[in-house]
């Protein structure tokens, strides 16, 4: 299972310069209300050594445990409840569904392009709701020391270069995706991302922030 999350994380890298917000626009931010959500997924890296990264279980725990914690305190988007499935390989099938129909959206680049599965929405259907909301978190975070030790090397870098090159190490990386999607049309109704940003995947208050960013043009645009 979690080789497919990898893999399906190296899909949702690709097409960075791709257009972040769609929408589907003949459902307008007024009609997607009443929002259930899927329990985040989060891929946190954890560099312990040079510039190797490699996924750490804990760290993504926390990522995701936050994330679920801001999800269901927002006011953009209101909440009403979390889907929750608690047997094992059907809660597997379901991450995979979102997984592949983000990545979908990412390649693809369009909304009425992707189709969301028959699980996916009996899953939204069978707790009598109609729009559901899916966040990943992706990054890395630096073990303690190994942002100093690269920041020595880099200047050792530039000493022997005789500073026409110092290499610059970045200490850790966020990159959020959310998706709304419509279980009675089959269909994603709103997706957006924010690429990477120097700021750390575990930090309450970066993620908070990202995740206002990610809908507030979208609930913004209603307004005018």
């Amino acid at each position: 299972m979690k080789k497919y999350f990898l893999i399906a994380l190296g899909v949702l890298l690709l097409n960075s310069c791709a257009t972040t917000l769609l929408t589907d626009k003949d459902v307008s931010p007024a009609e997607v209300k009443n929002i259930s959500y899927h329990e985040p997924i989060s891929f946190i890296n954890l560099i312990e050594k040079g510039n190797q990264a490699k996924l750490n279980d804990s760290l993504s725990h926390v990522s995701t445990v936050i994330l679920d914690s801001i999800i269901k305190n927002s006011g953009h988007p209101k909440v009403s409840k979390r889907l929750d499935v608690t047997e094992q390989k059907l809660k597997m099938r379901l991450e995979n569904d979102l997984l592949k129909t983000v990545s979908e959206i990412r390649k693809v680049n369009k909304l009425e392009a992707v189709k969301t599965t028959a699980l996916m929405d009996s899953v939204v259907k069978s707790e009598n709701q109609r729009f559901a909301l899916f966040v990943i978190n992706s990054g890395f975070a630096r073990r303690k020391n190994n942002y100093g030790n690269q920041i020595v090397k880099g200047i050792g870098v530039g000493i022997l270069t005789m500073g026409i090159y110092t290499p610059v190490p970045i200490k850790a990386t966020t990159s959020t995706y959310a998706m709304i999607y419509d279980a009675q049309k089959s269909s994603v109704v709103f997706f957006n991302y924010l690429p990477a940003i120097e700021r750390s995947p575990v930090d309450k208050k970066n993620l908070s922030n990202i995740y206002s960013l990610l809908f507030d043009k979208y609930y913004n645009a209603e307004k005018k």
